[in-house]
């Protein structure tokens, strides 16, 4: 868990405690997806090594797309593969930079490329629930997570299995949502 306030935690895990957390999620799930903070704890960093996929998420600003670039030289720094690194480029619209030039700035090839959609963003925010998966923002994400798959599209079963997994962790969020 992640403070919201971006304050350390009072503890810290251990990196067995990840790898334990890492070795019963593997036992009950096909797929794990964590989503690491800015700067990685010490002790979680082993945990990169044994990705699949390592995605480094950026928006088509100059300055993001630099630090971008420097979290990609900073993993291949600490011995991740190239071929497991790849970039996202979140609220992509088309702007002054062509996929080339900000595939040039940050020094590695975008591998996927989600739309700007804040008034899908803003209808799941005020509602409580998803993006709505008929928006171009959700058909990128609903594309986006077969292809994490091997497929082009997910099984349709898949996004309500993972809801109810979200409403079984948060009953109260849940009953919001379904307002």
């Amino acid at each position: 868990m992640l403070a919201a306030s971006g304050a350390q935690p009072a503890t810290t895990a251990s990196q067995f405690s990840y790898f334990r957390l890492l070795s019963f999620a593997q036992r009950r799930y096909d797929y794990i997806i964590v989503d690491f903070p800015g700067v990685i704890a010490e002790p979680a960093e082993p945990l990169l090594s044994r990705s699949k996929a390592i995605y480094v998420v950026c928006t088509p600003e100059r300055t993001s797309l630099a630090l971008a670039r420097r979290r990609l030289y900073q993993l291949e720094l600490r011995g991740e593969r190239d071929s497991t690194l790849a970039v996202i480029l979140n609220r992509y619209d088309l702007g002054p930079y062509s996929k080339d030039a900000m595939e040039k700035a940050v020094g590695h090839k975008i591998a996927e490329q989600l739309p700007n959609d804040s008034h899908a963003v803003q209808t799941a925010v005020a509602s409580g629930g998803f993006v709505d998966p008929t928006t171009r923002l959700g058909k990128s994400y609903t594309a986006f997570a077969g292809r994490l798959d091997g497929h082009e599209l997910p099984h349709p079963k898949a996004f309500s299995r993972l809801k109810s997994l979200f409403y079984k962790l948060d009953p109260v969020d849940a009953a919001l949502a379904r307002r």
